[in-house]
């Protein structure tokens, strides 16, 4: 087993291959997202054998270990360098910016053995989960318009990034999000500008709310929405503006082809969960969330 830093183009795509074959789906489009930083370039590390990807891993601008391994290639000698590697990465992060963040990572609820990789390596579980919501797009679609004075529209594109990234953080109350990572969104192969939903008042050209879809291609030729994520300002929450947005987001995925939407959100986030479930989602898996100090 040899493992190398820094892989080649031909690896990236064996690496997005290695996730669609562990179920992941659209992780391949978050994989190509995170690449664009410099900073998780630097963290990209695979693992091979006899010449063929196995494994790999790397830290995403928020702190997460994400990984993969090939199926029949699990092991405890693969999976300690990984979280060794993840460590000493967030590390060096840690170092540079003079911070003392936690290594983050999640599985599903039911991996039993990715679980006990995480407690074995010394990390916490935390009582946040994440919950995946899944419809037929098949099935009639609810239909909410919006409320007079608001109007739907795409991005008007890169120009406008700056209005996309004060909107997210006003949505969500957080700084996460920036111009290069909401450029690398936007710059991804999957990204479809006519799917990066806005509302705007019509009176002060103001953003008020937004739904980034994204339709991801299976190996198999089927056709997947993702409306994720879905933020209204603070301003104009209450007016049913992420109803609309949800609703024209999947009637536009449908019209592109999609068959089914799959989406997720935080267990704290009783607010998205209700509006999911209001639009014939159902709830179909749940992952745990986990951090290791250190420093």
């Amino acid at each position: 087993m040899q493992a190398q830093s820094f892989p080649s183009h031909a690896d990236i795509l064996d690496m997005k291959d290695l996730m669609l074959q562990g179920g992941k789906g659209n992780e391949g489009v978050l994989f190509e997202e995170a690449l664009q930083s410099e900073a998780v370039r630097a963290t990209v590390k695979t693992w091979k054998s006899n010449r063929s990807l196995i494994a790999f891993a790397y830290v995403d601008d928020y702190a997460n270990l994400c990984f993969s391994i090939s199926p029949g290639f699990e092991s405890t000698e693969v999976e300690d360098e990984i979280i060794a590697w993840g460590v000493r990465c967030m590390q060096a992060r840690n170092a540079q910016n003079h911070e003392a963040r936690t290594l983050d990572a999640s599985c599903s609820a039911q991996d039993d053995r990715r679980i006990q990789l995480f407690k074995r390596s010394g990390f916490l579980e935390g009582n946040q989960r994440s919950l995946d919501f899944s419809r037929s797009l098949i099935d009639p679609i609810p239909v909410y318009p919006l409320q007079g004075g608001f109007t739907i529209r795409p991005a008007a594109g890169e120009g406008e990034v700056g209005a996309l990234v004060e909107l997210h953080r006003a949505a969500f109350g957080t700084q996460e999000m920036t111009i290069d990572q909401r450029l690398a969104i936007m710059r991804t192969s999957q990204y479809a500008p006519e799917l990066d939903l806005l509302v705007e008042e019509d009176r002060t050209k103001r953003l008020a709310a937004f739904c980034i879809c994204e339709i991801e291609v299976r190996p198999s030729g089927i056709r997947i929405g993702h409306p994720d994520p879905i933020g209204t300002h603070p301003e104009f929450q209450g007016c049913g503006l992420a109803s609309a947005l949800l609703s024209a987001g999947l009637q536009t995925m449908r019209e592109k082809g999609a068959t089914r939407a799959e989406s997720g959100t935080s267990s704290e986030n009783r607010r998205m969960q209700n509006l999911f479930l209001k639009m014939g989602f159902t709830r179909t898996a749940e992952h745990l969330w986990f951090s290791k100090r250190v420093h």
